[in-house]
C-alpha cells in the first residue's frame, strides 16, 4: 500500500487511485463568495495600513489573585471597512 503525504504525491502507475473533483452550485453562492473576497481584500489593506490593534487582557486566578495567562483581541478600526461608519 502506498503511504504518501497527499493526493498530489500519488504515483501515476497506481490504477486504483482515481481522483474525482466536482462542486455543486447553490443559489446565492456567488454573493457570499463576492462578500468574502471583498472582506479578504479589505483585511489585506488594513494589515498594510496598520488598522488592526492588538489588546491583551490578563487572566487572573481568583483564589491566588495571580495572573495565570492572557487573552488577546485584535480590533479593526470602525469605519475602515467598506460600508461602515
Amino acid at each position: 500500500m502506498w503511504k504518501g503525504r497527499g493526493l498530489h504525491d500519488v504515483p501515476c502507475h497506481c490504477p486504483q487511485w482515481i481522483l474525482v473533483s466536482y462542486a455543486l452550485y447553490t443559489e446565492g453562492q456567488e454573493i457570499e463568495h463576492t462578500r468574502r473576497l471583498s472582506l479578504m481584500g479589505d483585511l489585506h489593506r488594513a494589515i498594510g495600513c496598520s488598522e488592526l490593534h492588538l489588546y491583551c487582557q490578563p487572566k487572573v486566578d481568583m483564589r491566588s489573585r495571580r495572573v495565570c495567562g492572557a487573552e488577546a483581541l485584535v480590533r479593526w478600526c470602525a469605519g475602515s471597512i467598506r460600508g461602515t461608519g
